[in-house]
């Protein structure tokens, strides 16, 4: 991690009034688990208990999205699912149509305005800590941020102007594509967004109309920290190999379950009540088969956690990806918003026109994230272009060395999965 997290008496998390819906959409919470088993991934003979059990509901976007992106990478990986739905509803309430109509049942919303609302829930529920700027970077925080950028050969229509200002938070700003300084100045947005965790380097295509971009950033320190001074060096196994790692000790009590497709650790954050859970495949399976199966997935993210003393060996990790996530938005059923039509009419049209036919060209999403004997620092952007075209003591002691390849997800104080990925090598 480039800096260390300062432990400070941040101030808790906003809690949740009630239960969230569209949390449960993205995150699995309640009644996260789906149909089907977890074949593949499910240890054979097993004495422990199946987390994914049949019968339940639909498969949530955050086990979707995971899955298409994440379920056969082979390498480390980090990918935000609460920054891609915050993008894809700016996208949605701005739509009409079978776009619209698709967006929605991706995003698990009957409406327009239940998905805005759904945001607006989560932001309250989620956000914590500083506002940007007004105190040191190394304080603990989470944070969300929205910006819309329209051509200014192109009107954005007032309806939905004051929709993103309203209801997103989003900053709206004209720009003229055709200048590659907008590619910087879209940059050094997310860039301060982030407070310099992403700079990404953006290539806008001239003909683009409007760019629809979140962040999300993520900074809190351990409720009980490692001791740095018992951090040592040790076999990392990877692909029939073995690399050294730097590996973190002690032993702590925390969340633990051992089910028949891995075993879980979870890890409490100070100032948000945020998790890091940690998913530990069994020796014969691999932890991208726990990630390849939504069932299997939003199962293990909301599954049932005991108090345990757990003797942590955990490697310090950090990870940097980009995802081109336009395929696996197709494959989940959004077809629509990447064909030429008029559905973008009601957000944004030609000056002096009142049609066109835009669509989605391009939906990228960066991330960033970094755990060490402190806590974790973890940041997101997703960029959607569209272009006209086209404290119990506990009964049991055990051990937990993730000594291989492992999951792992960043929850929310509510569960909502803010990041999630893999570690194959935490030395690359």
């Amino acid at each position: 991690m480039a800096k260390s997290i300062t432990r400070r008496n941040a101030v808790r998390a906003m809690a949740a009034a009630g239960a969230l819906a569209a949390l449960g959409t993205l995150g699995g919470c309640g009644t996260s688990q789906t149909q089907g088993s977890a074949t593949g991934s499910m240890r054979e003979n097993s004495s422990y208990p199946a987390a994914a059990k049949n019968g339940a509901g639909q498969p949530t976007f955050a086990a979707n999205i995971a899955s298409q992106l994440l379920g056969s990478s082979g390498e480390n990986s980090c990918l935000s699912p609460a920054s891609l739905y915050v993008a894809l509803a700016m996208l949605a309430v701005g739509a009409s149509g079978t776009t619209q109509q698709q967006l929605l049942g991706a995003l698990g919303q009957d409406s327009a305005e239940a998905l805005s609302q759904s945001c607006q829930d989560m932001k309250k529920a989620l956000e914590f800590g500083p506002t940007c700027g007004t105190d040191t970077e190394e304080d603990p925080r989470l944070m969300f941020a929205n910006s819309i950028w329209a051509s200014d050969a192109y009107q954005v229509t007032k309806a939905y102007e004051e929709r993103l200002e309203q209801e997103f938070d989003a900053e709206v700003f004209t720009c003229d594509f055709t200048d590659s300084k907008t590619n910087g100045k879209v940059s050094k947005w997310v860039g301060e967004k982030t407070l310099g965790l992403l700079s990404p380097e953006f290539d806008l295509d001239p003909a683009t109309v409007m760019a629809l971009v979140n962040t999300l950033y993520f900074r809190d320190c351990w409720k009980d920290p490692f001791d740095a001074s018992q951090t040592e060096p040790a076999d990392f196994k990877v692909q029939g190999k073995t690399v050294k790692a730097d590996f973190m000790h002690a032993s702590l009590t925390s969340g633990f379950g051992e089910f028949a497709e891995c075993q879980i650790g979870q890890l409490t954050f100070s100032a948000s009540g945020s998790t890091l859970r940690l998913l530990l495949p069994w020796e014969e399976g691999s932890a991208e088969s726990l990630l390849s199966d939504p069932a299997v997935l939003d199962a293990l993210l909301a599954a049932e956690l005991e108090e345990c003393l757990v003797n942590w060996t955990l490697p310090k990790f950090g990870i940097e990806s980009t995802f081109d996530v336009r395929g696996a938005l197709q494959d989940l059923g959004l077809t629509a918003m990447f064909q030429p039509s008029g559905d973008f009419d009601a957000a944004i049209t030609p000056k002096g026109q009142t049609t066109s036919d835009l669509c989605v060209s391009t939906v990228e999403q960066g991330t960033k994230i970094a755990v060490d004997e402190t806590g974790a620092l973890a940041a997101a952007y997703t960029a959607i272009t569209v272009k006209e075209m086209s404290l119990l003591r506990p009964e049991r002691e055990v051990e937990f060395i993730l000594d291989r390849p492992f999951a792992y997800a960043l929850l929310g104080n509510d569960g909502t999965p803010l990041f999630v990925g893999v570690v194959q090598d935490p030395t690359a």
